[in-house]
């Protein structure tokens, strides 16, 4: 005898703190879970696991600025440990590229199924701008750079973590999730505390300690990540971060290092 199990689940969570002005379309789905025995439809329990194939987490990494060397030589670390990355860049004009075109190493980083995320146009303190800047910033920098490299830009990354002010608080962090929203960048890698601070329906990338941190500080957030079952559930991908300065002056650390990581 086959017994059949029904269940329906809907794609909406409960709703967040701040809700998309523009939200995505809701969808319900019936599962039907066919049973030889009724012993065996009895003990079936269904509910939606956060990645496929019962993985409990993913692991990606974020790259900010446009650097040249350093950035290529990440993507073939990365590569080394065939892991992936999301490059994310400030505009082609931005101050630090003294005029050097980056449009071709964009084009030669994504190869091999990497991205380009947006990091604002001029590396902004987004939350210190006023609202039509915040759009400018991010909406302009994937204008910029889907053009350029002919390739999708759904992810943001803060310059210098910045996404609120001591003066406004949540009302500027919720006005940058509602631009971030109408720019159709949906991604964030961020550190946990964007959520702790105020809940959205954006998709979150929980970023590690970056560079600068010693190595028992990286283990110790790698280890509460993996214990997490917030973050299992919720966001499950944990990544990465946050230069590709290994082996320059601007760090006391060795590519060794980024390989002990």
């Amino acid at each position: 005898m086959w017994l059949i199990a029904t269940a329906g689940f809907s794609a909406s969570p409960e709703l967040p703190s701040v809700e998309a002005e523009f939200p995505f379309p809701v969808y319900s789905q019936t599962v039907r879970v066919v049973c030889p025995t009724r012993s065996d439809a009895e003990k079936v329990r269904l509910r939606i696991e956060p990645l496929y194939d019962g993985y409990q987490r993913a692991v990606s990494s974020r790259w900010d600025d446009n650097l040249f060397e350093s950035n290529f030589e990440m993507k073939k670390h990365l590569e080394d440990y065939g892991m992936k990355g999301t490059f994310y860049l400030n505009s082609n004009d931005i101050f630090y590229l003294k005029g050097q075109d980056y449009r071709p190493t964009a084009r030669d980083l994504i190869e091999g199924e990497h991205s380009i995320g947006g990091h604002g146009l001029s590396h902004p303190y987004l939350s210190y701008v006023n609202r039509n800047r915040m759009f400018q910033e991010t909406a302009g920098v994937r204008i910029e750079w889907e053009s350029a490299v002919d390739d999708p830009m759904h992810s943001y990354a803060f310059s210098f973590i910045n996404f609120r002010n001591p003066l406004e608080g949540d009302l500027v962090q919720r006005n940058i999730i509602n631009t971030l929203e109408r720019a159709s960048l949906y991604h964030l890698a961020v550190f946990k505390t964007f959520d702790d601070h105020l809940p959205s329906d954006l998709e979150l990338s929980i970023i590690m300690p970056p560079e600068n941190a010693d190595l028992e500080t990286f283990k110790k957030a790698v280890d509460w990540a993996y214990g997490s079952e917030e973050l299992r559930t919720r966001f499950p991908n944990i990544s990465l971060s946050m230069h590709a300065w290994y082996d320059t002056p601007a760090l006391q650390y060795g590519w060794d290092e980024l390989d002990r990581r």
